[in-house]
């Protein structure tokens, strides 16, 4: 079965992979959002303008009601002690959610990422599963440039990306 591209992008927010890197564009813009700082150097506002109506979330729930959840679930997931509770969020046909990553996390992440490849090429992390799709060939060892673009293109698929 192969998916309907065209029909997906109807259905949701798309990336053109037709344009040279537009992944990694779409990420400097989601750093640049979660960060206040211009990641183009460009001298162009690309402030998020206040909102005129507030979203409501469908539910909370404590960190220990979630942890519980998971727990019922089978799913071993670690959660930061800071953590104290979990908020859901839906898209509905009219309003795509655009989810930030923090901002003490994103620039933690790369900072660890500048680090690693100043020492040496790193491969850039993601879960074993999408390893397991790229077998023989698996991930390769990136050059400090090429692993921020990588992390650029990650938060940018991260923020806009709506599984179904």
């Amino acid at each position: 079965m192969k998916l309907d591209l065209e029909q997906l992008s109807q259905d949701m927010c798309t990336i053109n992979p037709d344009i040279s890197d537009t992944y990694a564009q779409w990420g400097k813009l989601v750093k640049t959002w979660v960060t206040g700082t211009n990641q183009f150097g460009d001298g162009k506002d690309y402030s998020i303008p206040a909102a005129q109506e507030s979203l409501q979330p469908l539910g909370m729930m404590t960190k220990e009601q979630f942890q519980g959840m998971l727990n019922n679930a089978n799913v071993p997931m670690t959660i930061p002690d800071r953590v104290k509770r979990f908020v859901f969020v839906q898209d509905d046909d009219t309003t795509v959610i655009v989810r930030l990553p923090s901002k003490r996390v994103l620039e933690a992440i790369q900072g660890q990422l500048e680090h690693a490849a100043s020492v040496q090429q790193e491969p850039y992390p993601l879960p074993a599963f999408y390893q397991e799709n790229w077998k023989p060939a698996g991930q390769k060892a990136l050059a400090k440039d090429e692993l921020l673009k990588m992390h650029c293109r990650r938060i940018g698929e991260y923020t806009i990306n709506t599984c179904g």
